[in-house]
């Protein structure tokens, strides 16, 4: 993916690899699409993590998610956290 950023190529991989696994026979490879969805994030979320385990906020923000994994809740920057609105937890 040249020309490509880290980003952009992560998310553009794992992208075609969930709609391949979307569209296969098996039920059970249908259903690793979320643990793929769940590392492509965690892929993400890592690239703007800063050296004391930190997600990087430049601003104070609400965190709008379908669901928000403790691993992630854990790595923000509560100081810049006004609040969170899930769609499921």
């Amino acid at each position: 993916m040249e020309g490509s950023t880290a980003y952009e190529a992560i998310k553009k991989s794992f992208e075609e690899a969930i709609k391949e696994l979307n569209e296969a026979n098996s039920e059970y490879l249908r259903q690793r699409t979320e643990d793929l969805q769940d590392l492509m994030e965690r892929m993400i979320t890592n690239l703007s993590i800063k050296e004391e385990g930190q997600v990087k906020l430049n601003s104070k923000i609400i965190l709008v998610a379908n669901v928000i994994k403790p691993s992630s809740f854990a790595a923000l920057n509560k100081e810049m956290l006004l609040g969170i609105i899930t769609e499921e937890g």
